[in-house]
C-alpha cells in the first residue's frame, strides 16, 4: 500500500509540475506577444515621426541667399497662408516678394513659406526655433489660429482646461500611428464618390497630419463651450514665437484674417500686439466693406466662403506690402 500511495502522489505531484510548466510557458508566450506588439507599435510611431520629420524639411522652402545683403520674410500660418486652391505664386507671401522685389529692386529678398495644411498654433510654436535656424528671416509675418478648434495635435489647451476627453484627444492626436489609421478608417469607410469630392477640395489632409476636415461638430463645440480657455491658449503660442523673434532680433507682424475665427476678434490681436510692441496689420477692417456690401464673393473661394482667392490675396498682399513700407522694415 505504501508503494502505491507514493506512486499516487508522484504522478499527482507531477501533473502539479507539468500543469505549472505549461502555465509558465503559457505567460512566457502571452508576455513575449505583448511586448512584441508594443515595440512593433513604439518602432512604427518612431518610424513615423521620422517620416513626418523629412516630410516637413522637405516641405520647407529652400532659400538660397547669395550674399550677405539678401533679406528673408518668414511666413508663418496654415492653409490661408500657403494658398489653397491657388497657384503658389497667387498666394499672398509670393504677391508680397514681387512687390517688394520691384520697390526695393537693389535688395535679394525671398519669402519664406513653410507649407502646413491644418496647423494649429502649438504646431507652429513648437517648430519656431527650428524656423529661425533654418531661414535665418529678418522678418516674421504671423497670421494663425483659426485651426486652434478642431486641430489637437500638439496643442496646449490641456494647460488651460482640465478635462479628461480633451486630455485624450491631444494624446491621441499626437501619436502619428493613430492619425494614421484614423485616415486609413476614413478611406474605408467614405464611399468612393465623396472621397473623390473630398479629395478635389483637399478636405484629406496628406502628409503628418492625416486629418480629415471639417470633422465632427462635438469637436468645434469643445471650443465654443470654452472660449475663453482658446483665446488664453492663442496668446500662449503667440507669446512663445514673439519671444523667440525678440531673442534673436527679428521684427514679428501679426496679422489678423481677413475673416477671424468665432473666438477669436480683432481686440485679442490688439491686446497681444500692445502688450507685446508689435506690429498689427488688420485685414479684417480691410474686408469689412466688402461683406457689408456683398461683393466678399469676388475675393473668396465659394467652396466655403472663406478661403481667399487671387484677387483676396492680393488685397491681403498689399495691405501688408504698404504697411512695411509705412515702418520702413527694409530700409530705403
Amino acid at each position: 500500500m505504501p508503494r502505491v500511495h507514493n506512486k499516487r502522489c508522484k504522478c499527482f505531484y507531477s501533473r502539479i509540475i507539468k500543469t505549472n510548466l505549461n502555465e509558465k510557458k503559457t505567460r512566457r508566450i502571452i508576455n513575449t506577444t505583448i511586448f512584441s506588439l508594443i515595440m512593433i507599435l513604439v518602432f512604427t510611431e518612431v518610424g513615423l515621426r521620422i517620416s513626418s520629420e523629412i516630410y516637413l524639411k522637405n516641405n520647407f522652402l529652400e532659400i538660397e541667399q547669395d550674399n550677405k545683403n539678401s533679406t528673408v520674410i518668414l511666413t508663418l500660418g496654415e492653409s490661408s497662408t500657403a494658398g489653397l486652391w491657388v497657384e503658389q505664386k497667387d498666394s499672398y507671401p509670393y504677391q508680397l516678394q514681387n512687390l517688394l522685389r520691384t520697390k526695393y529692386s537693389t535688395k535679394e529678398i525671398h519669402i519664406a513659406l513653410p507649407i502646413h495644411m491644418g496647423h494649429n498654433t502649438g504646431q507652429v510654436s513648437n517648430r519656431i526655433k527650428q524656423h529661425i535656424e533654418l531661414y535665418k528671416p529678418e522678418i516674421i509675418v504671423a497670421m494663425m489660429g483659426y485651426n486652434n478648434e478642431w486641430s489637437f495635435a500638439e496643442s496646449h489647451i490641456t494647460k488651460f482646461m482640465k478635462s479628461f476627453k480633451v486630455s485624450m484627444i491631444v494624446t491621441l492626436d499626437h501619436s502619428r500611428l493613430f492619425r494614421l489609421t484614423r485616415y486609413l478608417f476614413l478611406k474605408i469607410k467614405t464611399d468612393k464618390q465623396e472621397e473623390k469630392e473630398l479629395n478635389r477640395e483637399d478636405y484629406i489632409w496628406g502628409g503628418p497630419e492625416v486629418v480629415r476636415f471639417p470633422l465632427e461638430k462635438w469637436i468645434f463645440g469643445i471650443a465654443k463651450n470654452n472660449q475663453e480657455e482658446f483665446v488664453k491658449l492663442w496668446h500662449h503660442d503667440m507669446k512663445i514665437i514673439s519671444d523667440a523673434a525678440k531673442e534673436n532680433n527679428i521684427t514679428l507682424i501679426i496679422m489678423t484674417y481677413h475673416i477671424n475665427p468665432s473666438y477669436l476678434d480683432s481686440t485679442e490681436f490688439q491686446k497681444f500686439t500692445e502688450k507685446e510692441n508689435l506690429i498689427l496689420i488688420r485685414n479684417d477692417l480691410l474686408f469689412e466693406p466688402l461683406i457689408k456690401n456683398g461683393s466678399i464673393k469676388e475675393y473668396v473661394f465659394e467652396i466655403d466662403n472663406w478661403h481667399p482667392n487671387k484677387k483676396g490675396y492680393e488685397l491681403i498682399a498689399n495691405n501688408l506690402f504698404e504697411r512695411i513700407v509705412e515702418y520702413n522694415l527694409l530700409g530705403k
